[in-house]
C-alpha cells in the first residue's frame, strides 16, 4: 500500500510540473513569443449592406503560426464600421476605418472603406448575352429628313419593331436589325376611331390586309407581330373588344400568315402590356386547342407593375413555362422578346434606361425594343425622327441617353461577370476589342455603373467596384499596374442634348494578383459612369 501512495505522489508531482510548464508556455505564447500579427479582409472595399468576417494570424519570430490565442478587436471609427469580438465587421456608413486586432501584445490592422454599394467584376469569367439594343418606330420616313446612319449604327440595334411607312425594311436590316412588322399598326386602333373597322367584325377586310401584306413583304420581314397591347390594362387605346375576340382575331391572322409564309416564319404574340402569367396561360391554351402558335412570345415591361428587377423573374418564369416546360410545347415558342421596355418617367434617364437592359440581359431575353412616348410638347417620340427620344428631333443632336446606349452597344459582345449589391445600381462589364470601335479608342475593357432613380436610388453616394481577372485581359498577363479613366454621362434633363462622355479622372492603380479596387465618390443620380481600363505603357 505504501508503494502505491509513493507512485501516486510521483504522479501528482509530475502533474504539477506539467501544469506549471503549460502555464509558462501559455504565458510565453501570449506575451513573449508573438512577433507579428496580420489582419486580413476578403475585401477592403465593402458596401453598407455587406457584413464581412475578418481573420487574424499571429506568428513567432520564425514566421510560424501560433494558434489558440485570443484577439482583441477594435475599429478606429465606429461610425463607419464596427467589429465584434469574433472579428465580424458590420458597415454603418460611408467612409474609411482601420480595423485592428491585438494578440499577445502585438497588433495588426487593415484599412476598410465603406461605400453605399459595392460591385464585383471578374474579367476572367465571360458571360455571353444577347444584345437588348432595339428601337420602336423612332423615325418618320414620309416627307421629313431622318437621322443619318452614323447616328444609328453606333447603337447596333438588333431589333426594329415598326412598319415600312415609318422605317423602310432595307434600311433597318442594313443596319443589322431584325425587322419586326407590327401588323396592327397597318390596320389601326380604337384611339383613331377604328377607321378600318373592328378586325373581329370587318373580318374580310382585315384578312385581306394580312394576306396582301404577307405576299408583298414576305422576304423582307424577320418577325410577324399580329397585334399591339390587346389587353386593356392601361386603357382601351389599342383594343376594346373582348379577350375571346382577340384570340379569334389572332388565330385568323396566324392561319393566313402560316399559309402564305410557310412553316419557318416567326409569328409573334400576344404583346400584352405587362407580364401576366394567367393571361398567357389562357392564350396558350386557346392556341394549343385551335392550332395556332406564338413562335416569339412577347410582352412589354413599362414600369409601374413591379420594380425593374422583376423583369428577370418574369423572363425566367416564362422560359420555364413556355419553352422548357412540356405542357405548352405545342405553342412552339422559340424566342422571347420584350418588344417595349422603359416607362415615360425614365425614358430620358441614362442610368435607368440601362438598368432595364441589365435585367433584360440577366433574364435571358432574346431581343428587346426601347419604348417611345410623347415628349413635353405632346409630340410622340415614336414618329419625330428622335430614335425614340435618343436624339433631339430638330437637329438630331444626341441626348445623354444616346451616349449611354452607345457605350452599352460597344461592350455587349464582350460581356463578363459583374454584379452589384443593390438593385438600383448598374453593373455592366465588358472586354472590348478593336472591332467594337470603343470610346475611348485605346480602352481594352469597361464597366458601366451608376445609381438609377428607381426604388429610392439616391444621389451623391459612393460606389465601389472590386475588379478581378484583370491579368486575363490582352496584354496585361504580367502587368502590375492598370490605367483607369473614369468618364461620366450626366443626365441632360428632360429632352436636353448632351456632349460626349466627360473625363472625370485618369489614374493608375496597382494590381495584386489581377485585382484592384475602384471607388467612385459622390456619384450623380441617373448618371452613367464608364470605368475604362487601358494598358500602362
Amino acid at each position: 500500500m505504501k508503494a502505491i501512495f509513493t507512485i501516486l505522489g510521483v504522479i501528482a508531482v509530475s502533474v504539477v510540473i506539467c501544469v506549471s510548464a503549460w502555464e509558462t508556455r501559455a504565458e510565453q505564447r501570449e506575451g513573449l513569443v508573438v512577433h507579428t500579427v496580420t489582419v486580413s479582409a476578403p475585401h477592403t472595399v465593402v458596401g453598407i449592406q455587406e457584413v464581412m468576417p475578418l481573420t487574424v494570424v499571429a506568428m513567432d519570430a520564425n514566421g510560424d503560426t501560433i494558434d489558440g490565442l485570443t484577439a482583441t478587436w477594435r475599429s478606429s471609427n465606429d461610425s463607419v464600421a464596427t467589429v465584434n469580438a469574433d472579428g465580424l465587421l458590420t458597415p454603418v456608413a460611408e467612409g474609411a476605418t482601420i480595423i485592428a486586432a491585438t494578440v499577445g501584445g502585438k497588433a495588426g490592422e487593415v484599412e476598410v472603406t465603406v461605400v453605399w454599394s459595392a460591385s464585383d467584376v471578374d474579367f476572367a469569367q465571360t458571360t455571353p448575352v444577347k444584345s437588348m439594343s432595339g428601337l420602336l418606330h423612332g423615325l418618320n420616313s414620309v416627307g421629313l429628313p431622318t437621322p443619318d446612319d452614323s447616328l444609328i449604327s453606333p447603337l447596333a440595334p438588333k431589333l426594329w419593331r415598326t412598319t415600312p411607312n415609318v422605317v423602310p425594311t432595307a434600311r433597318a436590316r442594313g443596319l443589322g436589325a431584325r425587322y419586326e412588322l407590327l401588323l396592327s399598326d397597318m390596320w389601326n386602333y380604337p384611339l383613331n376611331g377604328w377607321p378600318n373597322g373592328r378586325p373581329w367584325v370587318d373580318t374580310v377586310r382585315f384578312d385581306s390586309l394580312i394576306r396582301s401584306t404577307a405576299r408583298l413583304l414576305g422576304g423582307q420581314i424577320d418577325v410577324w407581330e399580329i397585334w399591339n397591347e390587346p389587353d386593356p390594362t392601361f386603357n382601351t387605346k389599342f383594343w376594346d373588344g373582348t379577350e375571346q375576340q382577340f384570340f379569334e382575331t389572332y388565330l385568323r391572322a396566324y392561319n393566313i400568315l402560316r399559309a402564305e409564309l410557310g412553316p419557318d416564319a416567326l409569328i409573334a404574340g400576344p404583346s400584352i402590356t405587362h407580364y401576366d402569367q394567367e393571361y398567357l396561360d389562357r392564350f396558350a391554351a386557346f392556341c394549343i386547342a385551335n392550332g395556332c402558335e406564338a413562335n416569339v412570345l412577347t410582352w412589354h415591361e413599362l414600369g409601374g407593375f413591379h420594380p425593374i428587377q422583376g423583369i428577370e423573374d418574369d423572363l425566367a418564369n416564362a422560359r420555364a413555362r413556355f419553352i422548357n416546360g412540356s405542357a405548352n410545347g405545342a405553342l412552339n415558342v422559340r424566342e422571347i422578346h420584350i418588344n417595349e421596355y422603359n416607362s415615360p418617367y425614365e425614358i430620358y434617364s441614362p442610368a435607368s434606361s440601362l438598368l432595364y437592359i441589365q435585367y433584360l440581359e440577366r433574364g435571358g431575353a432574346d431581343a428587346a425594343a426601347r419604348s417611345c412616348w410623347s415628349d413635353s410638347s405632346g409630340i410622340s417620340d415614336c414618329f419625330n425622327n428622335s430614335l425614340d427620344g435618343l436624339l433631339e428631333p430638330d437637329g438630331f443632336q444626341p441626348r445623354s441617353v444616346w451616349w449611354a446606349y452607345r457605350l452599352y452597344a460597344q461592350g455587349v459582345d464582350g460581356r463578363v461577370c459583374g454584379d452589384a449589391q443593390r438593385r438600383q445600381v448598374l453593373c455592366l462589364a465588358s472586354v472590348l476589342t478593336p472591332s467594337s470601335q470603343a470610346l475611348p479608342g485605346n480602352a481594352i475593357a469597361q464597366v458601366l455603373t451608376g445609381v438609377a432613380d428607381v426604388d429610392g436610388g439616391p444621389s451623391g453616394v459612393a460606389l465601389g467596384i472590386r475588379l478581378a481577372g484583370v491579368n486575363a485581359l490582352s496584354g496585361l498577363q504580367s502587368a502590375t499596374k492598370i490605367r483607369v479613366q473614369l468618364f461620366r454621362v450626366s443626365p441632360s434633363g428632360t429632352e436636353g442634348t448632351s456632349t460626349a462622355p466627360e473625363l472625370v479622372s485618369d489614374q493608375q492603380y496597382d494590381l495584386d494578383g489581377g485585382k484592384t479596387n475602384i471607388i467612385l465618390a459622390a456619384t450623380l443620380q441617373n448618371a452613367v459612369y464608364q470605368v475604362a481600363l487601358l494598358s500602362v505603357p
